[in-house]
Parts: C-alpha cells; sequence; structure tokens
C-alpha cells in the first residue's frame, strides 16, 4: 500500500474532492454552521469561525505529517464547498486505511453526495493506493451513518464498547465496518449503481417543464423582435 500519498483530486459528476487547503476556509465554514452536522461528532468544530480554523489547520498539519489526508467537498457543478472527508489511520504496513471525519452541509443530504465521495475515495484506495482493507468507525448511536454504510455496503463487524470518551465526559462505542479488496468489486457495481439513479433524479429536477420552456422560448422571439430603445 502506498502511504504517505501525493495529494490529488478526485473529480465525479456530482461532487469534486481536493485536497484541503487554507483557501477554503470561509466558504467551508458556511458550510458547516448547521448544529445538526455535528449531532454525533466528538465536537462541534464550527461553533465560531475561531473554532473552525483550528480544525482546519489540525487537518493541514495532519497532511504535512502523514497521519491523514483531508478533502473538502465541492459541489461539481456550482464549485461551491458542500464539506469534507479524510483519509485517515494509515496502517500501510498492513494495507489498511480508514476513511472518516466524513461531513455533508444538509442541502447536500440524499442527493448522492455522499455515495460519490464514497465511490471516488474507495476507488482511489484500492485501485490506486493497493489497500487491502478500508474501514469505517461511527458513534454506536448513529442510525443514519450506520444505515448508510450498510448501504455501501460496508460489513459490519461489531461495536467497540466504550471505545473513547468525550469532551462532554460521555463514553462513545463506536460501530465498526469494513470493506476488504475481495469484496471491493460487488462494493463498485453497487456505488455505481446508486450514482445513476442519483445522476436521472438530478437531472430530472434540473430539467425545465414543458410549458416553462415554451414561455422561455416566447419571450426570447418576442424579446428579438423589439428593436432597443436608444
Amino acid at each position: 500500500m502506498k502511504w504517505p500519498i501525493f495529494p490529488t483530486a478526485l473529480p465525479g459528476e456530482i461532487v469534486v474532492l481536493k485536497p484541503l487547503a487554507r483557501e477554503h476556509l470561509e466558504e467551508l465554514f458556511e458550510a458547516a454552521r448547521p448544529a445538526e452536522i455535528w449531532q454525533w461528532w466528538p465536537f462541534n468544530p464550527a461553533v465560531d469561525e475561531e473554532r473552525f480554523e483550528q480544525w482546519l489547520t489540525d487537518a493541514l498539519a495532519a497532511a504535512e505529517t502523514g497521519t491523514a489526508l483531508h478533502f473538502v467537498t465541492l459541489d461539481a457543478i456550482t464549485g461551491r464547498a458542500i464539506g469534507s472527508t479524510s483519509y485517515c489511520t494509515p496502517r500501510p504496513d498492513h494495507g489498511g486505511l480508514e476513511i472518516g471525519w466524513t461531513w455533508l452541509t444538509p442541502s447536500a443530504w440524499r442527493t448522492g453526495a455522499n455515495a460519490e465521495a464514497k465511490l471516488l475515495q474507495l476507488t482511489h484506495a484500492f485501485e490506486r493506493l493497493g489497500c487491502h482493507r478500508v474501514e469505517f468507525h461511527t458513534d454506536e448511536r448513529n442510525e443514519r451513518s450506520r444505515r448508510a454504510l450498510m448501504a455501501l455496503p460496508a460489513h459490519f463487524e461489531g461495536v467497540l464498547r466504550d471505545w473513547k470518551v468525550l469532551p462532554t465526559g460521555r463514553w462513545r462505542s463506536s460501530a465498526v465496518f469494513s470493506i476488504l479488496d475481495r469484496e471491493w468489486p460487488t462494493t463498485q457495481d453497487n456505488l455505481t449503481r446508486r450514482l445513476t439513479h442519483a445522476l436521472k433524479r438530478r437531472d430530472m429536477h434540473s430539467a425545465p417543464r414543458p410549458h416553462e420552456a415554451v414561455r422561455v422560448s416566447r419571450n426570447s422571439v418576442a424579446d428579438r423582435s423589439v428593436p432597443p430603445v436608444s
């Protein structure tokens, strides 16, 4: 397995993953403002701009030391920042890597953004980095995240009870999921199908309705028939 890795962009049709940089701070902070994003995180890095800047600084430092590589998640059409994700906990001698610290602004939920981001990261991990195993950890009580991981599909391995203590003093138990290289083709096929459906939904919602297209066409013709006023 190759690690550390050269930071590279992972382009898709719904999202583009780019290595996190200082220039993403302001736009990413706006995407991170909704409190519901952080319900199951150990902390809320977007409680204020100073705290968020420290989170970004720590993420960039992790890339420098080779302990993680954070990405900014961009909307592929608008180029706006909508979230972040990372490769972390590398075990290059054993071909292991974790995908974690993933979040999306709520407007990007249920759009196919998360599915494509996972497809991009997993493809890169298995086919470029040569991973044998990719794993995911989530709070045992985070049902939405657990359903999303099962839907990849990733294999549920069990729960690490009282895995770590949070700043609030609560003990967090972590649900662990994984995908092995021999399982990757099945997950890849499923994510590709889901992405195809998501793109069809997006195209249907973005296409103008027939009566709207006619109205625009008539207005365009009318505009062209009226000479400009000088």
